[in-house]
């Protein structure tokens, strides 16, 4: 889960606290629209995973705060990786994905052997794990720049 938290500073003198928090609003939820469609590049890219998106904007205190996440498993174990693979590749396997890329392949190979109770009843070993694809790293370090610009300006539009 990517979770943007923006805590505006705000000057001592009076100003238009209505509508530049308007203005912040807006700006947060276009940011996390923008968040939403760089994972969804990645979801796209499988074709058995259904990935649902919630998006929210919400005030909590005088925090402003965007969420964009999904409850795909699939989808968490490959953005932060594991330490073991309880599952045996074919010797012709390619991942559909590579870490820091948002975009995926089409891959290729199949799970010859799935599962833990599978691979205990051969005698075999796990594998090592999957490499984390850190596509929550790699999309906040895409919008890191545009995220504070588009602040700024909305605070710009707001004090104006």
């Amino acid at each position: 889960m990517v979770q943007l938290k923006f805590i505006p500073i705000l000057p001592k003198k009076a100003m238009g606290i209505i509508t530049t928090s308007r203005e912040l609003r807006a700006a947060m939820k276009q940011e996390t629209a923008e968040i939403e469609s760089l994972f969804k590049q990645v979801s796209d890219g499988f074709d058995e995973t259904h990935v649902s998106y919630n998006k929210n904007v919400s005030v909590i205190g005088d925090d402003l705060i965007g969420k964009t996440f999904t409850d795909n498993e699939i989808m968490a174990h490959l953005n932060f990786g594991t330490h073991t693979r309880w599952a045996v590749m074919s010797s012709d396997w390619a991942s559909k994905t590579s870490p820091g890329n948002l975009s995926s392949g089409s891959g290729q190979g199949r799970a010859v052997v799935r599962g833990r109770r599978a691979m205990q009843a051969r005698g075999i070993q796990p594998r090592p794990g999957i490499t984390a694809r850190a596509w929550d790293k790699e999309v906040v370090k895409r919008r890191r720049v545009p995220f504070r610009k588009n602040m700024q300006e909305a605070i710009k539009r707001g004090t104006a």
